[in-house]
């Protein structure tokens, strides 16, 4: 299991390194549209809207500088802290789709609020 944004994110900021606060601001919201995205059954463009949120986001993720090249400068106490709290974690249950017209508009919502052209949804 990865580890949970609710312990890696927060262990980052608080870190003195200001050059990280503009990817994780940007990388928390960017987590939850493939998730709400993923509530309602697949069509075409929730599998192009995902696509598109993933290679936007892989960036923040794999840049130099990025997510990844942080975590791996973390210390080692920090480390073990985050590796912890994460084998804490119950799993996470796995729903069935939702279909109901509430759970396609929140995310239409969801992704409307992360990226600018909602009509690749379409």
């Amino acid at each position: 299991m990865p580890p949970h944004p609710g312990f890696l994110l927060p262990a980052l900021v608080s870190r003195p390194d200001d050059r990280l606060r503009p990817v994780v601001d940007q990388i928390l919201p960017n987590h939850g549209v493939p998730a709400a995205l993923l509530v309602p059954p697949p069509t075409h463009g929730i599998v192009r809207a995902i696509r598109y949120i993933l290679e936007r986001h892989n960036v923040l993720e794999e840049s130099p500088d990025g997510l990844y090249d942080v975590c791996e400068r973390l210390p080692e106490e920090t480390v073990a802290h985050i590796v912890t709290k994460t084998r804490q974690e119950l799993p996470v249950r796995v729903q069935p789709h939702n279909a109901t017209l509430g759970a396609i508009d929140a995310a239409k919502r969801a992704y409307e609020r992360a990226v600018v052209d909602p009509e690749i949804l379409s």
